[in-house]
């Protein structure tokens, strides 16, 4: 850029030419681009005008009672044809715009006394509101809004939701439109065209039919159809069902009666473990059955995670199978007790760990925590809302946090049993971290 501001001084500067001539050439193809793309022109359908069909060719002749004053008269180029007299029409029986145009026109800008809208300063009546930057840089026509009052922003946030969220297609829908695509193709369906090929063919033409009456557009198609997602994030959300581990916790302890005669909170034996009424999913694993919980890859993670609380464990674990012919050979190690233990690693995958022998997929399972999820990966707590510290049961609010935020392998290692949960929770030194998740759960 120059860096002189005298323009008598800039007469024969070689930057400022340069400036000058990129403008002029900015605004004539701005000009072209919206000449082209943005002026529009009511007209009716051929059909309706003249009685009679009209073939292709005859859709881009120009036609001298059809008059285009806001195109140059030697715009005659096909896509200037195409503009002016396109197949597509705007007027319908009663001769009323179907592209709400006429547009209102405005000399200048004007702010509404009673809803604060903003009405821009519009001279053309036959041009949608553009910016002349985003024509030049997107080369199509536009339509652009003014988000500067409240009301607009309404309208467009009404207008997007609408249309993301529009319901799904009844069944009858469905099927009267693969009914209707097969009424249409009977020849196709006796040609003699090869099964694969004909079958390929309907169904394009039914999804492209359903496609247009959920008004998707074709990204949108092509995004399902090559299992792309449907939305973006910064973060991974995986799912956290909190109160199984919670109830699993307070299954460690119950309420009875001393020799006293006080009640007081009595721990269950941890050795007799299995009696605890702690619901799990029965699966099968290499022909036997085996009881599957979420809890268990917590209690009886590797020792090289003990000090990971379950918070973290949720973001950061990743359990997997073992390969068949890994899971055999593992097997074998373990039967001939060769010193394979708990905690260590995988002898055929370096990344991986094993479970403690307890563990219900000891033989078939491993597991791996990668501490560079903690910047994008955020647990999704389902099951209810979390307890408030500030309403409800105090006791189970302590309970929940210390099974959440206190590494643990059973209840014992969150309380004794001479402790309620108050006061183990307020002996228990939280990390800064800790204590600002449990602030923002009171916000």
């Amino acid at each position: 850029m120059c860096t002189k501001h005298v323009e008598c001084e800039c007469l024969d500067c070689g930057t400022c030419a340069e400036l000058a001539s990129w403008w002029l050439n900015y605004n004539r193809i701005t000009d072209d681009l919206i000449a082209r793309s943005n002026v529009h022109i009511c007209r009716a359908s051929r059909d309706r005008k003249w009685g009679k069909k009209y073939s292709k060719k005859d859709s881009a002749v120009l036609d001298d009672s059809d008059p285009a004053p806001y195109l140059p008269e030697d715009f005659e180029d096909p896509i200037g044809k195409a503009t002016r007299y396109g197949q597509k029409e705007c007027l319908n029986q009663d001769g009323m715009c179907m592209a709400r145009f006429l547009l209102n026109v405005r000399d200048a800008t004007v702010v509404s006394q009673n809803g604060g809208h903003i009405f821009m300063k519009k001279l053309e009546p036959m041009i949608n509101t553009f910016i002349p930057a985003l024509t030049y840089l997107s080369r199509y026509n536009t339509d652009v809004s003014s988000l500067l009052s409240g009301t607009s922003i309404k309208a467009i946030i009404s207008y997007i939701t609408d249309y993301v969220t529009k319901p799904s297609l009844k069944t009858h829908q469905v099927y009267s439109s693969a009914y209707n695509i097969f009424s249409r193709n009977m020849e196709t369906l006796c040609d003699n065209k090869g099964e694969g090929s004909k079958a390929r063919s309907l169904i394009i033409k039914i999804v492209n039919a359903l496609a247009s009456k959920m008004e998707i557009g074709s990204l949108m198609a092509c995004l399902y159809l090559l299992d792309n997602p449907d939305h973006y994030t910064g973060h991974t959300f995986v799912p956290f069902w909190w109160r199984s581990y919670v109830s699993h916790i307070q299954r460690y302890f119950h309420v009875g009666t001393g020799a006293d005669g006080h009640t007081s909170e009595l721990l269950t034996s941890v050795d007799d473990e299995a009696t605890l009424d702690n619901k799990v999913v029965v699966g099968m694993e290499e022909g036997r059955y085996v009881g599957k919980s979420v809890v268990d890859n917590y209690a009886y993670r590797p020792d090289c995670y003990a000090h990971l609380s379950l918070l973290q464990w949720v973001q950061i674990s990743n359990k997997r199978k073992r390969s068949k012919k890994h899971a055999e050979a593992f097997s074998l190690l373990v039967e001939a007790d060769t010193g394979v233990g708990s905690g260590l690693l995988s002898p055929y995958n370096l990344k991986y760990n094993m479970f403690h022998k307890q563990h219900p997929l000891y033989l078939t399972h491993e597991v791996t925590c990668d501490e560079g999820k903690f910047d994008h990966v955020v647990p999704n707590f389902l099951g209810g809302s979390l307890p408030r510290r500030d309403q409800g049961d105090r006791e189970y609010y302590c309970s929940t946090m210390l099974t959440l935020l206190k590494p643990w392998r059973c209840g014992l290692d969150l309380k004794s049993a001479e402790q309620n949960w108050n006061d183990a929770f307020v002996s228990h030194e939280f990390t800064q971290e800790d204590r600002e998740f449990m602030n923002n759960l009171n916000l």
